[in-house]
């Protein structure tokens, strides 16, 4: 089986939630990071309540979709070494 094309930045944008999209300074802020720190700093960004384990927070994002979106804006930032970081990423 193939595997599917990596995320374009604008799909990472677009993946943003919406309380995040509509403050564009966080999305600059991101871009001007350098690769490593916007990776991580990116799924900060997919925190929100839990409405089942109230004030407890959740992802409202599945672990291997935001993986694959912090890669794609590393790579588009300039990383180089995605594979090995995608480790660091997972354990984190």
């Amino acid at each position: 089986m193939e595997n599917p094309l990596p995320p374009t930045i604008e799909q990472v944008y677009a993946a943003l939630p919406d309380r995040v999209k509509a403050k564009p300074a966080i999305w600059e802020r991101l871009l001007s990071h350098e690769p490593l720190r916007a990776a991580v700093t990116y799924p900060d960004y997919f925190w929100e309540d839990n409405p089942i384990d109230v004030g407890r927070r959740q992802r409202s994002m599945p672990d291997e979709q935001l993986f694959s979106l912090m890669q794609a804006l590393y790579e588009h930032l300039g990383g180089i070494d995605a594979e090995a970081r995608l480790g660091f990423w997972k354990r984190i």
